[in-house]
């Protein structure tokens, strides 16, 4: 043993939640304010061009009316992500943005499952071909010298319980292990509050 040290002083959050729980938002908020302490700039990956609301001045938003400043990348591409984030200078950009990893997975996926006919299912010993990129992806992102935010859209977890399939929860629709690798995992969702007038 030895004393610990701050090695790793760079911050890796997940997130998910269902759509409209505030993801991409709350994640802009915080990569601005990361970037700027650093003095660098947030690098965005947007698979659903969900940063155009946010690129703009929006006068009514309450929190934050102004545009944000960030760099961005739009693809559902696996090997184009995996290319632009390997790309990224650290003196540049700070903060990298994953917004979403759902659709890196399916991605990974699909490339596979267009080598399927009829009715196949992927055979099991495929699984570490079609996992190989995506968690070249996710292993660069826990490893650079950036903080980052990996979003992930929700999905229901079901198990059999007497016979009937029912839901037991909800996790980050990716691969199995994303939801381990970050240093934080949160959970979004949208809680709107009624006055009893």
């Amino acid at each position: 043993f030895t004393k610990a040290e701050p090695r790793q002083a760079y911050v890796k959050i997940g997130m998910y939640g269902p759509p409209g729980s505030g993801k991409t938002f709350t994640s802009l908020l915080w990569a601005e304010g990361l970037a700027e302490y650093r003095g660098k700039r947030v690098a965005y990956i947007d698979t659903e061009r969900g940063t155009d609301f946010y690129a703009q001045d929006i006068p009514d938003r309450e929190i934050h009316p102004q545009a944000f400043d960030f760099d961005c990348v739009y693809t559902r591409s696996l090997a184009k992500t995996l290319e632009a984030v390997m790309g990224l200078d650290p003196e540049v950009h700070g903060v990298i943005v994953i917004d979403s990893i759902s659709h890196m997975w399916e991605a990974a996926i699909a490339a596979y499952e267009g080598k399927l006919t009829g009715a196949e299912t992927i055979p099991m010993s495929a699984w570490g071909t079609i996992k190989r990129p995506y968690k070249a992806l996710v292993n660069f992102l826990m490893e650079c010298p950036m903080d980052v935010f990996i979003l992930g859209r929700q999905k229901n977890v079901f198990k059999t319980v007497g016979g009937k399939m029912e839901q037991v929860g909800v996790s980050m629709k990716a691969e199995g292990d994303t939801q381990s690798e970050p240093h934080i995992q949160l959970r979004m969702e949208c809680l709107v509050s009624r006055s009893d007038t």
